[in-house]
């Protein structure tokens, strides 16, 4: 299966690894609300290292031309593991963007008819951003 470049786009947006380049500057705002800062970014704890961890996988996963549906199975997998672990204050958000990655999936990577209207829509773009701004904020992982 070949992936499209909405699903790693969106996949790299959402989770990216500790070592990825990353900006200073405020994140954009959403309607969702932001989490408070981290008086220390690399204290994330437990979730935040789960997240450095599976994130540095799925880059490679994404960045790997082979498009093997097994490889985004595990991208998938370790969505899953991250939407489990991750803290009440982003958990509903990121189980949303972890939803829809899997429709996305199991429509071949197609972003068409209500995927696309979805992609689009303000709840999925609030949750992606609610996520990213906890991850820069509490865990020091710039998208």
């Amino acid at each position: 299966m070949k992936r499209t470049l909405a699903a790693g786009v969106m996949l790299a947006a959402v989770l990216v690894s500790g070592t990825a380049c990353g900006s200073d500057s405020t994140p954009a705002s959403s309607s969702a609300a932001a989490p408070s800062p981290a008086t220390s970014p690399d204290t994330g704890g437990d979730f935040c290292e789960l997240a450095r961890q599976k994130g540095g996988a799925n880059l490679e996963a994404i960045a790997g031309d082979s498009g093997s549906p097994g490889d985004f199975g595990q991208v998938l997998a370790n969505l899953d593991d991250l939407a489990a672990a991750a803290p009440s204050e982003i958990h509903a958000d990121f189980a949303r963007v972890d939803t829809f990655e899997h429709e996305l999936f199991d429509n071949d990577g197609q972003v068409t008819g209500r995927l696309a209207q979805e992609a689009d829509g303000p709840d999925l773009k609030a949750a992606m951003q609610h996520v990213a701004t906890y991850l820069d904020r509490r865990c020091g992982i710039h998208a």
